[in-house]
């Protein structure tokens, strides 16, 4: 397995990384929807995304992106928001082509990291058929919530318990 190096861009420079998480973000999400990312499906899906960061700037003052190289090529991103009472992973996603070769580990290893030294926990919100779940669930988080479409779950850290 190839080392993943992950280049962090806070949110002070959001128009450096904002093209690269705008690709990875539409393609994802047109592949969970089953289309192919072309045609009309890259204008809707780029609509869709102004929406969603829209959404996301506005519930989160404090919003944080790093975008994952692996060999040089830009293959993911997390974004992520330290509040008061703890460290919320807002997003996180891998092209299909780069999954199962840990980057999205490396990634939530860095928020593990800026967790631990904020001595805060990590929240989540996930769909329940999303195919992270297994990923979140071996890492440590646990289920402390959830609705009819969503799971919320929590990791803390052994650090924070003194």
């Amino acid at each position: 397995m190839s080392r993943v190096l992950t280049k962090l861009v806070f949110s002070d420079d959001w128009l450096s990384c904002q093209p690269i998480i705008k690709d990875v973000w539409c393609e994802t999400n047109a592949r969970s929807l089953g289309l192919f990312y072309e045609g009309d499906v890259i204008e809707l899906m780029q609509l869709q995304f102004s929406a969603k960061i829209a959404q996301y700037q506005a519930k989160f003052m404090d919003l944080n992106q790093g975008v994952a190289y692996l060999n040089g090529d830009s293959c993911g991103y997390v974004m992520w928001s330290v509040s008061r009472d703890e460290l919320v992973l807002v997003d996180i996603a891998v092209l299909p082509e780069y999954q199962r070769q840990g980057i999205a580990t490396e990634l939530i290893r860095h928020c593990m990291q800026l967790a631990d030294f904020n001595k805060k926990p990590i929240t989540l919100t996930v769909t329940l058929n999303n195919n992270a779940i297994w990923l979140y669930k071996k890492m440590g988080f646990e289920m402390v919530d959830s609705n009819d479409t969503h799971y919320r779950m929590c990791l803390y850290l052994p650090k924070l318990v003194d």
